[in-house]
């Protein structure tokens, strides 16, 4: 989920759910709904009631910009290299 606009996300908690066979599973929901008491497990399609609830803010995922990526790869001293070779390149008469 992103944020749009690079608003914040919306107050969400997970829930805990354990089915009749033993499963334990999570679902995340918007903290102002009102969340149903009983959930389908995605195991073996039993209903599991809610067991606990835990507030957890979203943080907005990494986004890297093409120079971050870059900079994963090469120092400053090697791009410096490289700009100078690419100048000299265009520069060149043909």
């Amino acid at each position: 989920m992103y944020a749009v606009n690079n608003n914040d996300f919306a107050p969400r908690i997970e829930i805990t759910f354990n089915c009749t066979s033993g499963h334990e599973f999570t679902k995340t929901f918007a903290a102002d709904v009102s969340v149903p008491p009983t959930w389908e497990c995605p195991h073996c399609g039993q209903f599991g009631a809610q067991c606990t609830q835990t507030i957890t803010p979203m943080s907005a995922p990494s986004r890297k910009t093409h120079w971050d990526m870059i900079l994963e790869r090469r120092d400053m001293d090697e791009l410096s290299v490289m700009l100078l070779e690419r100048v000299d390149e265009l520069h060149r008469p043909n």
